[in-house]
Protein backbone atom coordinates (compact mmCIF):
# COMPACT_ATOMS: atom_id res chain seq x y z
CA UNK A 1 0.00 0.00 0.00
CA UNK A 2 1.48 3.49 -0.96
CA UNK A 3 2.93 6.37 1.28
CA UNK A 4 -0.60 8.38 0.66
CA UNK A 5 -3.24 9.10 3.82
CA UNK A 6 -4.02 5.41 5.35
CA UNK A 7 -7.42 3.92 3.68
CA UNK A 8 -9.64 3.74 6.62
CA UNK A 9 -11.09 0.01 6.14
CA UNK A 10 -14.44 -0.47 7.92
CA UNK A 11 -14.50 -4.60 8.84
CA UNK A 12 -18.17 -5.56 9.90
CA UNK A 13 -18.37 -9.10 11.89
CA UNK A 14 -21.60 -11.03 13.42
CA UNK A 15 -18.78 -11.57 16.74
CA UNK A 16 -15.33 -11.48 17.29
CA UNK A 17 -14.66 -13.68 20.60
CA UNK A 18 -15.22 -17.71 19.82
CA UNK A 19 -18.77 -18.43 20.97
CA UNK A 20 -16.56 -21.60 22.70
CA UNK A 21 -13.29 -21.71 23.39
CA UNK A 22 -12.05 -23.11 19.99
CA UNK A 23 -13.01 -22.77 16.41
CA UNK A 24 -15.78 -21.13 14.82
CA UNK A 25 -16.49 -18.12 12.82
CA UNK A 26 -15.73 -15.82 15.81
CA UNK A 27 -12.49 -16.57 15.66
CA UNK A 28 -11.79 -16.62 12.00
CA UNK A 29 -12.86 -13.09 11.90
CA UNK A 30 -10.93 -11.96 14.77
CA UNK A 31 -7.61 -13.06 13.63
CA UNK A 32 -8.27 -12.19 10.11
CA UNK A 33 -9.10 -8.76 11.47
CA UNK A 34 -5.41 -8.78 13.53
CA UNK A 35 -3.59 -9.42 10.97
CA UNK A 36 -4.47 -6.62 8.95
CA UNK A 37 -4.08 -4.76 11.86
CA UNK A 38 -0.82 -5.90 12.31
CA UNK A 39 0.14 -5.12 8.98
CA UNK A 40 -0.45 -0.76 9.95
CA UNK A 41 -1.39 -0.30 6.11
CA UNK A 42 -4.71 1.02 6.51
CA UNK A 43 -6.82 2.22 9.54
CA UNK A 44 -8.80 -0.37 10.95
CA UNK A 45 -12.10 0.50 12.32
CA UNK A 46 -14.13 -2.64 13.42
CA UNK A 47 -18.48 -2.77 14.06
CA UNK A 48 -19.53 -6.38 15.63
CA UNK A 49 -21.96 -6.82 18.27
CA UNK A 50 -20.85 -7.02 21.94
CA UNK A 51 -22.09 -10.67 22.06
CA UNK A 52 -19.89 -13.42 23.32
CA UNK A 53 -21.22 -16.46 25.04
CA UNK A 54 -18.05 -17.66 27.01
CA UNK A 55 -18.79 -14.13 29.07
CA UNK A 56 -21.76 -12.65 28.02
CA UNK A 57 -20.64 -9.52 26.48
CA UNK A 58 -17.67 -7.78 25.44
CA UNK A 59 -16.05 -4.66 25.87
CA UNK A 60 -14.07 -2.25 23.50
CA UNK A 61 -10.90 -3.48 25.56
CA UNK A 62 -11.24 -7.01 23.92
CA UNK A 63 -11.01 -5.17 20.51
CA UNK A 64 -7.48 -3.53 21.38
CA UNK A 65 -6.17 -4.31 18.01
CA UNK A 66 -8.54 -2.23 16.07
CA UNK A 67 -7.70 1.85 15.47
CA UNK A 68 -11.72 1.97 16.06
CA UNK A 69 -14.27 -0.18 17.63
CA UNK A 70 -18.29 0.18 17.51
CA UNK A 71 -20.00 -2.41 19.80
CA UNK A 72 -23.93 -2.76 19.27
CA UNK A 73 -26.32 -4.70 21.63
CA UNK A 74 -27.01 -8.18 20.83
CA UNK A 75 -28.48 -10.73 22.98
CA UNK A 76 -24.88 -13.12 23.48
CA UNK A 77 -27.36 -16.17 22.60
CA UNK A 78 -28.00 -14.63 19.46
CA UNK A 79 -26.22 -16.46 16.78
CA UNK A 80 -27.18 -14.01 13.83
CA UNK A 81 -26.35 -10.97 16.72
CA UNK A 82 -29.66 -9.48 15.35
CA UNK A 83 -30.24 -6.07 16.72
CA UNK A 84 -31.62 -2.72 15.61
CA UNK A 85 -28.78 -1.11 16.77
CA UNK A 86 -26.86 -2.67 14.31
CA UNK A 87 -28.25 -0.61 11.68
CA UNK A 88 -26.89 3.00 12.92
CA UNK A 89 -23.83 1.63 14.00
CA UNK A 90 -22.91 0.13 10.83
CA UNK A 91 -24.18 2.85 8.64
CA UNK A 92 -22.83 5.52 10.16
CA UNK A 93 -19.42 3.41 9.77
CA UNK A 94 -19.65 2.81 6.38
CA UNK A 95 -20.19 6.87 5.61
CA UNK A 96 -16.91 7.61 7.42
CA UNK A 97 -15.10 4.26 5.81
CA UNK A 98 -13.39 4.41 2.43
CA UNK A 99 -13.45 0.61 1.66
CA UNK A 100 -15.73 -2.00 3.82
CA UNK A 101 -15.44 -5.38 4.22
CA UNK A 102 -17.87 -7.64 5.29
CA UNK A 103 -16.96 -10.82 7.00
CA UNK A 104 -19.68 -13.17 6.29
CA UNK A 105 -22.93 -12.63 3.98
CA UNK A 106 -25.65 -14.94 5.78
CA UNK A 107 -26.25 -13.23 8.95
CA UNK A 108 -27.77 -9.74 10.02
CA UNK A 109 -24.84 -7.28 10.23
CA UNK A 110 -22.57 -8.64 7.34
CA UNK A 111 -25.79 -8.55 5.09
CA UNK A 112 -26.83 -4.95 6.31
CA UNK A 113 -22.96 -4.10 5.79
CA UNK A 114 -22.43 -5.12 1.97
CA UNK A 115 -25.91 -3.43 1.34
CA UNK A 116 -25.22 -0.25 3.04
CA UNK A 117 -21.77 0.06 1.66
CA UNK A 118 -23.22 0.07 -2.22
CA UNK A 119 -26.21 2.57 -1.21
CA UNK A 120 -23.48 4.49 0.15
CA UNK A 121 -21.54 4.17 -2.79
CA UNK A 122 -18.85 2.40 -0.73
CA UNK A 123 -16.69 -0.39 -2.61
CA UNK A 124 -16.63 -3.17 -1.00
CA UNK A 125 -15.62 -6.49 -0.24
CA UNK A 126 -16.87 -10.11 1.69
CA UNK A 127 -15.77 -13.32 2.84
CA UNK A 128 -18.09 -15.86 1.99
CA UNK A 129 -17.82 -18.15 5.04
CA UNK A 130 -19.61 -21.07 3.71
CA UNK A 131 -22.40 -18.96 2.85
CA UNK A 132 -22.40 -19.54 -1.10
CA UNK A 133 -21.87 -23.49 -0.52
CA UNK A 134 -24.09 -25.88 -2.72
CA UNK A 135 -26.05 -27.47 0.05
CA UNK A 136 -26.17 -24.37 2.05
CA UNK A 137 -27.60 -22.76 -1.16
CA UNK A 138 -30.11 -25.93 -1.59
CA UNK A 139 -31.00 -25.64 1.71
CA UNK A 140 -32.06 -22.06 1.50
CA UNK A 141 -34.26 -22.46 -1.96
CA UNK A 142 -36.15 -25.12 0.14
CA UNK A 143 -37.41 -22.27 2.09
CA UNK A 144 -39.07 -20.28 -0.71
CA UNK A 145 -39.45 -17.09 1.02
CA UNK A 146 -36.14 -16.72 2.27
CA UNK A 147 -34.81 -17.46 -1.16
CA UNK A 148 -36.76 -15.18 -2.38
CA UNK A 149 -35.26 -12.66 -0.21
CA UNK A 150 -31.74 -13.84 -0.40
CA UNK A 151 -31.88 -13.61 -4.49
CA UNK A 152 -33.92 -10.94 -5.26
CA UNK A 153 -32.74 -8.38 -2.42
CA UNK A 154 -29.70 -9.51 -1.50
CA UNK A 155 -28.03 -11.29 -3.98
CA UNK A 156 -27.99 -8.61 -6.73
CA UNK A 157 -26.04 -5.99 -3.81
CA UNK A 158 -23.68 -8.55 -3.44
CA UNK A 159 -23.07 -9.11 -6.77
CA UNK A 160 -21.76 -5.65 -6.88
CA UNK A 161 -18.74 -6.40 -4.61
CA UNK A 162 -15.30 -5.67 -5.83
CA UNK A 163 -14.06 -8.91 -4.64
CA UNK A 164 -14.60 -12.32 -2.73
CA UNK A 165 -12.63 -13.50 0.35
CA UNK A 166 -12.84 -17.49 0.56
CA UNK A 167 -11.50 -20.18 3.09
CA UNK A 168 -10.36 -22.70 0.22
CA UNK A 169 -10.54 -23.65 -3.11
CA UNK A 170 -13.29 -25.67 -2.48
CA UNK A 171 -15.55 -22.65 -1.20
CA UNK A 172 -14.32 -21.03 -3.91
CA UNK A 173 -15.21 -23.30 -6.67
CA UNK A 174 -19.20 -23.04 -4.82
CA UNK A 175 -18.70 -19.06 -5.43
CA UNK A 176 -17.34 -18.93 -8.93
CA UNK A 177 -20.24 -20.60 -10.20
CA UNK A 178 -22.41 -17.35 -8.94
CA UNK A 179 -19.83 -14.61 -8.97
CA UNK A 180 -17.23 -13.36 -11.70
CA UNK A 181 -15.21 -11.66 -9.54
CA UNK A 182 -11.86 -11.73 -8.20
CA UNK A 183 -11.57 -14.14 -5.14
CA UNK A 184 -8.64 -14.18 -2.92
CA UNK A 185 -8.29 -17.51 -0.91
CA UNK A 186 -7.21 -16.94 2.74
CA UNK A 187 -6.87 -20.26 4.82
CA UNK A 188 -8.20 -19.51 8.33
CA UNK A 189 -4.85 -19.04 9.83
CA UNK A 190 -4.65 -19.46 13.46
CA UNK A 191 -1.61 -19.51 16.09
CA UNK A 192 -0.89 -22.58 15.35
CA UNK A 193 2.48 -22.34 16.89
CA UNK A 194 1.09 -21.76 20.39
CA UNK A 195 -0.38 -25.09 20.49
CA UNK A 196 1.42 -28.02 22.16
CA UNK A 197 2.31 -30.38 20.31
CA UNK A 198 1.91 -33.87 21.92
CA UNK A 199 3.93 -37.21 21.73
CA UNK A 200 2.21 -40.47 20.85
CA UNK A 201 3.76 -44.13 21.87
CA UNK A 202 4.38 -46.68 19.67
CA UNK A 203 2.01 -49.65 20.35
CA UNK A 204 0.13 -52.48 18.70
CA UNK A 205 -3.15 -51.85 20.48
CA UNK A 206 -6.51 -53.63 18.83
CA UNK A 207 -8.18 -50.50 20.45
CA UNK A 208 -9.21 -46.92 18.55
CA UNK A 209 -9.67 -43.74 20.14
CA UNK A 210 -11.61 -40.82 18.36
CA UNK A 211 -12.41 -37.21 18.97
CA UNK A 212 -15.12 -35.17 17.63
CA UNK A 213 -14.63 -31.29 17.94
CA UNK A 214 -17.91 -29.27 16.66
CA UNK A 215 -21.66 -28.41 17.41
CA UNK A 216 -23.95 -31.02 17.82
CA UNK A 217 -25.63 -30.48 14.94
CA UNK A 218 -26.68 -32.34 11.43
CA UNK A 219 -24.32 -30.58 9.34
CA UNK A 220 -21.56 -32.33 11.24
CA UNK A 221 -23.36 -35.57 10.76
CA UNK A 222 -22.09 -36.71 14.31
CA UNK A 223 -25.50 -38.76 14.95
CA UNK A 224 -25.02 -40.87 11.66
CA UNK A 225 -21.11 -41.51 12.88
CA UNK A 226 -22.33 -41.99 16.17
CA UNK A 227 -24.70 -44.90 15.01
CA UNK A 228 -21.78 -46.21 12.51
CA UNK A 229 -19.34 -45.91 15.73
CA UNK A 230 -21.79 -47.88 17.59
CA UNK A 231 -22.14 -50.80 15.00
CA UNK A 232 -17.99 -51.07 14.92
CA UNK A 233 -16.89 -50.45 18.56
CA UNK A 234 -15.99 -52.85 21.25
CA UNK A 235 -14.74 -52.23 24.71
CA UNK A 236 -11.07 -50.27 24.96
CA UNK A 237 -12.84 -48.56 21.56
CA UNK A 238 -14.11 -44.58 22.44
CA UNK A 239 -15.34 -41.61 20.83
CA UNK A 240 -14.84 -38.64 22.57
CA UNK A 241 -17.42 -36.14 22.10
CA UNK A 242 -16.75 -32.25 22.63
CA UNK A 243 -18.85 -29.44 21.64
CA UNK A 244 -22.24 -28.12 23.10
CA UNK A 245 -25.61 -28.26 21.47
CA UNK A 246 -28.92 -25.89 21.20
CA UNK A 247 -31.46 -27.73 20.04
CA UNK A 248 -33.14 -31.19 20.21
CA UNK A 249 -30.53 -32.74 17.28
CA UNK A 250 -27.66 -32.63 20.46
CA UNK A 251 -30.37 -33.37 22.83
CA UNK A 252 -31.07 -36.79 20.61
CA UNK A 253 -27.99 -37.82 20.12
CA UNK A 254 -26.57 -37.58 24.05
CA UNK A 255 -30.14 -39.38 24.71
CA UNK A 256 -29.69 -42.35 22.67
CA UNK A 257 -25.50 -43.23 22.77
CA UNK A 258 -24.96 -41.09 26.47
CA UNK A 259 -24.90 -43.79 28.37
CA UNK A 260 -22.88 -46.22 26.02
CA UNK A 261 -19.46 -46.78 27.91
CA UNK A 262 -18.00 -46.55 24.09
CA UNK A 263 -18.52 -42.98 23.73
CA UNK A 264 -17.71 -39.80 26.08
CA UNK A 265 -19.69 -36.86 26.05
CA UNK A 266 -17.67 -33.88 27.37
CA UNK A 267 -19.42 -30.93 26.67
CA UNK A 268 -18.11 -27.61 25.77
CA UNK A 269 -14.53 -27.25 27.05
CA UNK A 270 -11.31 -24.66 27.02
CA UNK A 271 -9.24 -24.79 24.30
CA UNK A 272 -6.46 -26.00 26.30
CA UNK A 273 -8.23 -29.38 27.52
CA UNK A 274 -9.70 -29.84 23.86
CA UNK A 275 -5.51 -30.15 23.06
CA UNK A 276 -4.95 -32.27 25.35
CA UNK A 277 -8.40 -34.83 25.33
CA UNK A 278 -7.15 -34.58 20.99
CA UNK A 279 -3.67 -35.54 22.41
CA UNK A 280 -5.22 -38.63 24.23
CA UNK A 281 -7.18 -40.49 21.25
CA UNK A 282 -5.92 -41.62 17.98
CA UNK A 283 -7.35 -38.82 15.56
CA UNK A 284 -9.62 -36.76 15.63
CA UNK A 285 -12.66 -37.30 13.51
CA UNK A 286 -15.01 -34.74 11.31
CA UNK A 287 -17.76 -36.38 9.87
CA UNK A 288 -19.82 -33.28 8.06
CA UNK A 289 -21.38 -34.05 5.02
CA UNK A 290 -22.51 -37.84 6.35
CA UNK A 291 -26.23 -36.51 6.93
CA UNK A 292 -26.58 -34.66 3.53
CA UNK A 293 -25.78 -31.24 4.49
CA UNK A 294 -22.07 -29.74 3.65
CA UNK A 295 -21.46 -26.71 4.79
CA UNK A 296 -17.98 -27.01 6.07
CA UNK A 297 -15.97 -24.38 4.04
CA UNK A 298 -12.95 -24.87 6.07
CA UNK A 299 -13.24 -26.69 9.23
CA UNK A 300 -10.67 -25.10 12.12
CA UNK A 301 -10.46 -28.20 14.06
CA UNK A 302 -8.33 -30.06 11.41
CA UNK A 303 -5.20 -27.75 11.60
CA UNK A 304 -5.65 -27.63 14.93
CA UNK A 305 -5.87 -31.53 15.64
CA UNK A 306 -2.76 -31.78 13.20
CA UNK A 307 -0.83 -29.30 15.35
CA UNK A 308 -1.30 -31.24 18.55
CA UNK A 309 0.23 -34.27 16.12
CA UNK A 310 -2.98 -36.51 15.39
CA UNK A 311 -4.20 -37.00 12.16
CA UNK A 312 -7.31 -36.28 11.20
CA UNK A 313 -10.33 -38.83 9.41
CA UNK A 314 -12.79 -36.65 7.66
CA UNK A 315 -14.87 -36.71 4.36
CA UNK A 316 -12.49 -36.49 1.15
CA UNK A 317 -15.62 -33.71 -0.30
CA UNK A 318 -14.30 -31.15 2.54
CA UNK A 319 -11.69 -28.76 1.46
CA UNK A 320 -8.72 -30.95 2.43
CA UNK A 321 -7.61 -33.02 -0.11
CA UNK A 322 -4.26 -33.94 -0.31
CA UNK A 323 -4.31 -35.17 3.85
CA UNK A 324 -3.75 -39.15 2.38
CA UNK A 325 -1.01 -38.21 0.00
CA UNK A 326 0.45 -36.20 3.33
CA UNK A 327 0.59 -39.29 5.22
CA UNK A 328 -1.48 -37.16 8.24
CA UNK A 329 -4.82 -38.09 7.45
CA UNK A 330 -7.47 -40.78 6.23
CA UNK A 331 -10.96 -40.29 4.29
CA UNK A 332 -14.08 -41.62 5.38
CA UNK A 333 -16.15 -43.69 2.60
CA UNK A 334 -20.09 -42.76 2.15
CA UNK A 335 -21.50 -46.26 2.41
CA UNK A 336 -21.75 -47.24 6.57
CA UNK A 337 -20.18 -50.83 5.48
CA UNK A 338 -16.73 -49.30 4.06
CA UNK A 339 -16.81 -46.65 7.21
CA UNK A 340 -16.85 -49.73 9.47
CA UNK A 341 -13.93 -50.92 7.26
CA UNK A 342 -12.20 -47.90 7.05
CA UNK A 343 -12.01 -48.11 11.17
CA UNK A 344 -11.78 -51.64 11.56
CA UNK A 345 -8.26 -51.17 9.90
CA UNK A 346 -7.20 -48.16 11.77
CA UNK A 347 -7.86 -50.31 15.20
CA UNK A 348 -5.32 -53.07 13.89
CA UNK A 349 -2.72 -49.99 12.61
CA UNK A 350 0.29 -49.51 14.49
CA UNK A 351 -0.24 -46.79 16.59
CA UNK A 352 0.41 -44.22 15.90
CA UNK A 353 -1.41 -43.73 13.10
CA UNK A 354 0.74 -40.79 11.93
CA UNK A 355 3.85 -39.53 12.87
CA UNK A 356 3.01 -36.27 14.93
CA UNK A 357 6.02 -34.38 13.50
CA UNK A 358 4.78 -34.71 9.95
CA UNK A 359 1.00 -33.45 11.14
CA UNK A 360 2.76 -30.44 12.63
CA UNK A 361 4.68 -29.66 9.97
CA UNK A 362 1.79 -29.46 8.16
CA UNK A 363 -0.67 -27.36 10.14
CA UNK A 364 2.27 -24.76 10.60
CA UNK A 365 1.33 -23.83 7.05
CA UNK A 366 -2.00 -22.23 8.48
CA UNK A 367 -0.10 -20.69 10.95
CA UNK A 368 -0.98 -16.65 11.01
CA UNK A 369 3.11 -16.44 10.47
CA UNK A 370 2.75 -17.86 7.14
CA UNK A 371 -0.20 -15.52 6.42
CA UNK A 372 2.15 -12.38 4.93
CA UNK A 373 1.47 -12.70 1.01
CA UNK A 374 -2.51 -13.07 1.22
CA UNK A 375 -2.85 -10.29 3.72
CA UNK A 376 -0.60 -8.36 1.35
CA UNK A 377 -2.91 -9.10 -1.31
CA UNK A 378 -6.05 -8.09 0.37
CA UNK A 379 -4.69 -4.73 1.12
CA UNK A 380 -3.51 -4.19 -2.31
CA UNK A 381 -7.04 -5.23 -4.06
CA UNK A 382 -8.38 -2.65 -1.28
CA UNK A 383 -6.18 -0.32 -2.16
CA UNK A 384 -7.06 -0.76 -6.09
CA UNK A 385 -10.59 -0.13 -5.81
CA UNK A 386 -10.07 2.93 -3.43
CA UNK A 387 -7.99 4.97 -5.05
CA UNK A 388 -9.38 7.57 -6.86
CA UNK A 389 -13.09 6.61 -5.79
CA UNK A 390 -15.46 8.86 -3.92
CA UNK A 391 -14.16 10.74 -1.01
CA UNK A 392 -15.25 9.85 2.45
CA UNK A 393 -17.79 12.27 4.37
Amino acid sequence: MSREKKIRLLAVATHLLPARGWGGVAVTARTFFELLASRGQAELNVVTSDACREKGHISHDDLHFADYVELYCASNLDKSAFSWAAVPAILRQIRRADFVYSAGIMTWPTTLAAIGAYLCRRPFAFHAHGGLLEDRLRELKSKHLKWLLFKGAILPFLKRACFLNCSSEFEATNARRIFQKTILITPNYQDISSIPLIGAQETRTKELRLTFVGRLHKDKGIHRFSSIWKSFARNGDLLQVIGGHDDEYGRTLIGEFGNDPRFSFLGERSRSEVFQLIGSSDALVLPSGLEGTLRENFGNVVPEALAVGRPVLISSRLAWRDLEERGVGFYLPENDHEIVDTLATLRESAKPLADPTSCREYAMSFDRKASGSEIDRFLSLVEQNTRGKTPRT
